[in-house]
């Protein structure tokens, strides 16, 4: 409902209150709450008891000055006040006739402007209601649409493996702790994009045990439909697979229906509202690496028992949208050529498929972008290698992204 607004209590020229130019910045980088006016209360540091009273005509002030016509309020203090949140927010739901949503424990800053109280730290966002009732809200903010189908604390998925509610959904790691998990934890709290119509599944810790993959699969059956149907995986550590079969592939085999995964890790800010942040790859310690073109594929079960079909590309950064749609994930590219997206990169072909050429599967490579062309396509080979170089120059200079170009015959690439 617009910008935050940020308040100093007791106002200018009051003795032992003055405005702090960092709850400032802190109000002007929250996130917009889509449901709240969200309030800023700056509390001097000092503040004790013997300020309550001061603290209480703050407040009224604060309410005084609301937007005319707020349907509610979401309070966040720089600080706690006196006397504790919820008595401030349950005295200024009275005061104003608005529900008052706060947070009860410290929370913490999340990707995008967004906030999240973890377990340690309390029980989480709660709502105030003008009658002087009380229900709990969550644990972020925004609060997304699926924040209620989730569990609010951690369980065991089995005795090996854990879920762990974080900012943008759940992380599913191994239940022994390797050394690296604060650093990994740290790293989904404060920089994993969220968004608020699809729960991200984070799956496995580097450097820790793999995940068994009936672990994933239980994870699966115990989520809520609402979530299961919005549900993005994304692959942090090792998983066991069998050999030679993608996470999707894998998943959507045992589970019998569509997986959708993000080809990396969806790191904040986002591009847009209602998207993940930019797609990188994880690096062998859990950092972050390469920016990754496609992002997300959506994985079908297979047809007949263990022969997988090809992911299908659902969102990508590959300057193609230029050019006219055939279907989901494939572009027509002039008269001669269409270009497909995959995972791993793209393939470039003539615009019927060659029942001896079928294109071919291309994992994410954590060094480069592969950009592939039909080199067994005597007639129109080299149309297809300037096509392919063209795109690969175009997403190097624009995105700083490195590519390499090949040609493909019948399954068998051959580097140029």
């Amino acid at each position: 409902m617009g910008p935050a607004h940020a308040w100093s209590p007791g106002g200018p020229g009051t003795p032992g209150w003055s405005l702090d130019q960092r709850s400032w910045m802190y109000a002007a980088g929250l996130a917009h709450d889509p449901e709240y006016a969200l309030v800023v209360v700056d509390v001097p540091q000092d503040a004790s008891s013997a300020f309550l009273h001061d603290l209480v005509r703050a407040l009224d002030d604060v309410a005084r000055a609301l937007p005319v016509g707020a349907t509610g309020l979401c309070l966040v203090f720089g600080r706690t006040p006196p006397g504790g949140a919820a008595r401030a927010a349950q005295w200024l739901a009275a005061r104003t006739r608005q529900v008052v949503v706060t947070a009860l424990g410290r929370p913490r800053p999340t990707a995008e402007g967004a906030l999240f109280v973890d377990e340690e730290q309390g029980p989480g966002w709660t709502r105030y209601e003008t009658g002087g009732g009380s229900s709990w809200e969550g644990r972020r903010f925004p609060r997304p649409e699926w924040e209620h189908h989730l569990r609010a604390e951690a369980w065991w998925v089995s005795r090996r493996t854990l879920a762990e509610p974080v900012p943008a959904g759940l992380w599913l790691h191994p239940a022994r702790v390797a050394s690296g998990f604060p650093r990994h934890r740290e790293l989904l709290t404060a920089r994993l994009s969220s968004r608020s119509d699809a729960v991200t599944i984070v799956v496995g810790a580097p450097g820790a045990d793999a995940v068994p993959l009936a672990d994933v699969t239980r994870l699966w059956w115990t989520l809520p439909d609402p979530v299961r149907t919005v549900a993005r995986f994304a692959c942090f550590g090792p998983v066991a697979l069998p050999a030679g079969v993608s996470f999707g592939a894998a998943l959507a085999e045992k589970t019998g229906a569509a997986v959708r995964t993000y080809n990396g890790l969806p790191l904040g800010p986002g591009s847009r509202p209602g998207t993940a942040g930019t797609m990188v790859t994880v690096g062998s310690d859990g950092s972050p690496g390469r920016v990754v073109m496609a992002r997300e594929s959506v994985q079908f079960p297979p047809i007949r028992k263990g022969e997988h079909r090809n992911p299908l590309v659902t969102d990508h950064h590959w300057p193609l949208h230029d050019h006219p749609l055939v279907r989901p994930g494939v572009y027509r590219y002039g008269p001669d050529a269409v270009v497909e997206v995959m995972p791993g990169g793209l393939w470039i072909r003539g615009r019927r498929e060659r029942a001896d050429a079928p294109s071919p599967y291309t994992p994410v490579d954590a060094r480069h972008e592969q950009v592939l062309y039909d080199s067994g396509d005597t007639r129109l080979r080299e149309e297809f290698r300037r096509i392919a170089e063209e795109l690969a120059q175009t997403v190097s200079a624009e995105h700083d992204v490195p590519v390499v170009v090949r040609g493909a015959d019948t399954g068998r690439v051959d580097e140029i």
